[in-house]
C-alpha cells in the first residue's frame, strides 16, 4: 500500500522538475529547448495548460527571430492554435487572466502577421487569422483591418459594420484612458461617409462628435484634411445651427496648432 503513493510523489517531482526546466529555458531565449521540453511535458501531462503556453510562446519567438524563422515559418500560427486550446481547456477561466500580458503578445504578433498577410495583398490568410482573433479578444484594430478587407471586396455594408465596432470599441475604451493607435481615426471617417451615403445625417455627425471625444489633439490634426473633406459634404445636408453644434469640439483644439 505504501508503494503506489511514493510513486505518485515521484511523478509529481518528474513533472515539477520538466516544468522548470522548459521554463528556465523559455526565459534564458532557448526558445528552441523550451519548445521541445514543454512538448515532453505535454506528451506526459496533456492538461498542463503552463505547458502549452510555454509551447505557444517558443513557436511565436521561433518564427520571429531571423536566425530560425525560415525553419518555423507557421510559428505565429502555431502559437495561435495552441492559445486556443489553452482558451478551450481553460474551463475555470482562471489561467488566461492569470497570463494576460503573455497572450496579448500572441494575439499582438497574429495581428501583425494579419497586417503583412493584407499588405501582401493576401486577404484570405489575412481574414483567416482576425477572425479567430476577433473571437478571443476583439480590438478596434482587428475590427478596422476587417472593415478594410470587406470594403476591398466591395462588401460595402458590411464593411460599415466592422468600422461601427472599430469606432464603438475605441470610443469606449477612451473612457478609461485607452489611446488608439493614430490611423484607427481614418474609421470613424470611413463610417461617417458610409452612414451619410445613406443619409442617414444625424447619425453621420453623432460619429464625428465621438471621433473629437476619443481622438487625441496630434491625432485629429494628422487626420484633420479627412475630417474637414467630409464636413463639407455633410454641411450641405443639414441646417447650419446643427453644423456648428456638431463640429464645434473640433474648432476648439484647431485654434492651439
Amino acid at each position: 500500500m505504501k508503494h503506489i503513493p511514493l510513486t505518485a510523489a515521484f511523478l509529481l517531482c518528474f513533472l515539477l522538475c520538466d516544468a522548470q526546466k522548459f521554463v528556465d529555458a523559455y526565459n534564458s531565449g532557448n526558445y528552441k529547448k523550451s519548445l521541445s521540453l514543454a512538448q515532453k511535458t505535454i506528451d506526459k501531462d496533456s492538461k498542463n495548460l503552463d505547458a502549452y503556453l510555454i509551447k505557444a510562446l517558443s513557436n511565436m519567438h521561433l518564427a520571429l527571430d531571423p536566425e530560425t524563422q525560415e525553419d518555423f515559418p507557421l510559428g505565429v500560427e502555431s502559437s495561435l492554435t495552441t492559445l486556443d486550446f489553452i482558451i478551450l481547456k481553460d474551463k475555470k477561466e482562471v489561467f488566461i487572466p492569470a497570463h494576460q500580458a503573455q497572450v496579448d503578445t500572441i494575439l499582438d504578433n497574429v495581428f501583425q502577421l494579419a497586417q503583412t498577410y493584407y499588405d501582401n495583398e493576401k486577404p484570405v490568410k489575412s481574414e483567416k487569422l482576425l477572425d479567430k482573433i476577433l473571437n478571443i479578444d476583439p480590438q478596434p484594430e482587428y475590427y478596422f483591418l476587417k472593415g478594410k478587407i470587406c470594403m476591398d471586396r466591395e462588401e460595402t455594408a458590411l464593411a460599415a459594420d466592422y468600422y461601427n465596432r472599430a469606432a464603438a470599441k475605441i470610443y469606449l475604451d477612451a473612457k478609461y484612458g485607452r489611446i488608439p493607435e493614430p490611423y484607427l481615426s481614418e474609421a470613424f471617417v470611413e463610417l461617417a461617409y458610409s452612414i451619410y451615403e445613406d443619409r442617414d445625417y444625424a447619425n453621420a455627425y453623432t460619429i464625428f462628435n465621438r471621433a473629437c471625444f476619443s481622438l487625441t489633439i496630434a491625432m485629429l490634426k494628422t487626420n484633420i484634411l479627412n475630417f474637414w473633406k467630409a464636413s463639407r459634404r455633410l454641411c450641405l445636408d443639414i441646417r447650419k445651427r446643427e453644423f456648428s453644434m456638431c463640429f464645434y469640439p473640433i474648432l476648439i483644439p484647431l485654434t492651439i496648432f
